[in-house]
């Protein structure tokens, strides 16, 4: 049973992609609006995860998100365009949550190698630890910090009915970081839109708590 506040901790490794045209990514959604997502930059996270579903039991899993940088009412956010993930249970959770999401039991993740294989994306990278400054700073890493911006649309009764704009309701959130990683060997499809730029990886861990979401006027 699926019960919130839910707990997360967990890996990430994040890297942008540049890509060589404009695209709109509308064209990806299950559900649209009216969002401007027309760009030629894609952030990939891939994320080790491991949070609790209620007051006893706890998942362990593994996905990979790929957002874009939107803003909405002057502000900046991260809209997911499509999540990827390897646990039913993260799957029906992150539906309810505003994410679109599907199964895939191919993601490898390691601080070694980042890899999915399905008919949207094929994604082979061999990684390495190149540094463990954490001042590096630049536009990449402050657009990891934006928060999430979920779009729902679904109605099963009058009770659960819910459709708009919303932001995640989180507290106690910790972010730490681990290191940037070079890219020493890549195979890369993401959606058949050819690639311009791809940089060094990011990685930290995170922690949060997840209370449910709320409404972004």
């Amino acid at each position: 049973m699926l019960r919130f506040p839910n707990e997360f901790s967990g890996d990430n490794y994040s890297v942008n992609v540049v890509l060589n045209e404009f695209y709109d990514f509308r064209d990806l959604l299950k559900e649209k609006n009216d969002l401007n997502l027309f760009t030629n930059e894609i952030i990939i996270t891939f994320s080790k995860m491991k949070s609790t579903i209620n007051e006893i039991e706890h998942i362990n899993y593994y996905e990979v998100i790929f957002k874009i940088v939107v803003k909405k009412n002057d502000k900046k956010y991260l809209f997911p365009l499509i999540t990827f993930v390897n646990n039913e249970i993260s799957l029906i959770r992150g539906y309810f949550l505003g994410f679109y999401k599907i199964m895939d039991n191919t993601i490898i993740i390691n601080e070694n190698k980042l890899y999915i294989n399905n008919q949207y994306v094929q994604i082979n990278l061999d990684i390495k630890k190149i540094s463990e400054n954490e001042h590096i700073k630049n536009d990449f890493i402050e657009n990891l910090t934006y928060p999430f911006l979920l779009y729902k649309n679904f109605f099963f009764s009058n009770k659960i009915n819910e459709k708009g704009y919303y932001t995640l309701k989180c507290k106690d959130s910790t972010n730490e970081f681990i290191s940037y990683n070079n890219i020493e060997n890549k195979d890369i499809n993401l959606f058949n839109l050819k690639i311009k730029q791809i940089s060094n990886i990011y990685s930290n861990c995170s922690g949060f708590t997840l209370v449910g979401t709320q409404i972004n006027e």
